[in-house]
């Protein structure tokens, strides 16, 4: 696992298969132990925040801190549709 999608990704398949939350996960660091670090890049330290806030707030702002990632990615206009 090398980005923060595929990161994501695979939280939340252990989440369905173990009937376990986000607010399971101790840390950003913690998940990125387990399933392999972010690719070294300027946006790491950004990526690791989102996973933070995933894990405190339970995940219920996934689709919220996805399109914040889609635009510090791709720009706003691009993430959005526009």
């Amino acid at each position: 696992m090398e980005n923060f999608e595929s990161l994501v990704e695979a939280v939340l398949e252990n989440n369905r298969m173990n009937s376990s939350k986000w607010s399971d996960w101790d840390s950003a660091l913690h998940i990125q132990e387990v399933y392999g670090y972010l690719e070294e890049n300027r946006e790491r330290a950004v990526y690791e925040a989102f996973l933070d806030m995933l894990i405190r707030d339970n995940g219920e702002n996934l689709e919220t801190y996805q399109e914040a990632v889609d635009c510090m990615k791709y720009g706003y206009a691009f993430a959005r549709g526009n």
